[in-house]
């Protein structure tokens, strides 16, 4: 009788009475067998918690971006440092100023000064409303409303500035961050903001260390912080709360007001940074962008469809809607956890944006490499798996992967 059985990898075919020479093709078989193919094994492909599935993730955010030009020169100091650490900034930004306090709103120098930021990379703006209105100074008075505190300030920011190519999609930018003046918001803030397509809202409320939970009622996430590098906190303590995030695997969201801080006589804030900062298994993610990819991993999933699934070559097809990429842009790479066959000694992996282009080699890294935002993958050998991390093409909604076998 003629029998299929799998051993080492392979599918054989046992035939009685066929000779397939006279060494036996395994030393366990003892009828003469024919090997037919090797035995593709299935495909593994899921979204990683984090980017190139780290350790932990770090989320800096820094308040008050406004024209008084001591306020300026101290949010320029806040991302020279963070840079120096590769530490990501998200400053929230004051186009009219910040109205309390009768500080000017940005002038048309300043706003170079903030794109040279941004050019410089690391730097991932948001919002903090057009004049910071709150408590007694009302969102609907001295000719302001909540469209303009909201939606305008957005629009402002965009106008003048050229945001970081995470986002961009199809020759439109987007900005989904938003900082609550006073850490406080209310209904008609946050309906506000679902119309205005922002997808995280920060408050002050101190030591949350996870992903933020996402509000059902308008559509977008609500984050606290885990805590404040304010006068108020030690280093060691500030360096505890890092520690306990690092330890535990998790989301580590620091604030700092920059205009209040004393740049000159305290490093309590660059200390810090170099603390938290330079490490190979930590993300370091601008505010947007840590929520841009969480949405994607946590409320669109993407859709993964294996195309081919072969001895020497895997191909699989990544896609979204169209509508959550008009709402959102969601450009941010996102990493995919592919598993390969054990048998795979080394991999190549490609991408093809949309169907039209051709297949690219992405550039590979390693995790003694410090990257982070980028398109890349990264084998895991011990795992027998690869992390592809890739963000949505800038004028199509889908992508291919490419993994080819070494030597192949």
């Amino acid at each position: 009788m003629t029998k299929l059985s799998a051993i080492g990898g392979f599918l054989l075919l046992l035939i009685p009475g066929i000779s397939c020479g006279s060494q036996p093709l395994h030393k366990n078989i003892s009828e003469e067998s024919l090997v037919i193919k090797e035995i593709v094994q299935p495909v593994s492909v899921e979204i990683a918690q984090y980017y190139d599935s780290r350790k932990a993730v770090v989320i800096f955010t820094a308040d008050d971006w406004c024209g008084k030009e001591a306020y300026h020169q101290a949010f320029i100091n806040a991302c020279e440092a963070a840079r120096k650490n590769g530490v990501v900034v998200s400053p929230g930004i004051l186009p009219r100023g910040l109205c309390k306090l009768n500080y000017p709103g940005l002038e048309n120098n300043q706003w170079k000064d903030i794109q040279a930021q941004i050019n410089k990379g690391l730097v991932c703006p948001a919002s903090h409303s057009m004049s910071h209105r709150g408590k007694k100074y009302s969102y609907n008075e001295h000719g302001t409303s909540y469209e303009i505190e909201i939606g305008g300030s957005k629009k402002s920011i965009i106008d003048n500035l050229t945001l970081p190519l995470q986002n961009q999609f199809n020759s439109s930018e987007y900005m989904v961050a938003w900082i609550e003046p006073y850490g406080k918001s209310d209904a008609k803030i946050l309906s506000t903001l679902a119309k205005n397509n922002y997808l995280v809202s920060r408050s002050t409320v101190l030591n949350q260390y996870r992903w933020a939970k996402w509000n059902n009622i308008y559509g977008l996430y609500h984050s606290d912080l885990t805590i404040d590098i304010a006068s108020r906190n030690s280093l060691a303590l500030l360096d505890s709360k890092f520690d306990n995030a690092y330890s535990r695997g998790l989301v580590y969201h620091v604030n700092i007001h920059p205009g209040k801080y004393d740049w000159v006589n305290d490093d309590k804030a660059v200390k810090h940074l170099g603390y938290i900062g330079n490490r190979k298994d930590v993300w370091y993610a601008g505010f947007g962008h840590a929520y841009m990819y969480h949405y994607l991993e946590d409320k669109v999933k993407p859709l993964i469809q294996t195309i081919k699934n072969a001895e020497q070559e895997i191909i699989v097809k990544i896609s979204v809607p169209e509508t959550e990429r008009k709402k959102y842009g969601l450009s941010y790479p996102i990493t995919y956890k592919v598993s390969i066959p054990s048998n795979w000694q080394g991999v190549h992996v490609y991408s093809q944006d949309g169907s039209d282009n051709d297949y690219m080699p992405m550039t590979e890294k390693t995790s003694s490499d410090f990257f982070n935002g980028i398109d890349a993958y990264r084998k895991n050998s011990t795992q027998n798996e690869v992390f592809i991390s890739k963000g949505f093409p800038q004028t199509s909604n889908y992508f291919h992967l490419k993994l080819e076998k070494a030597g192949f």
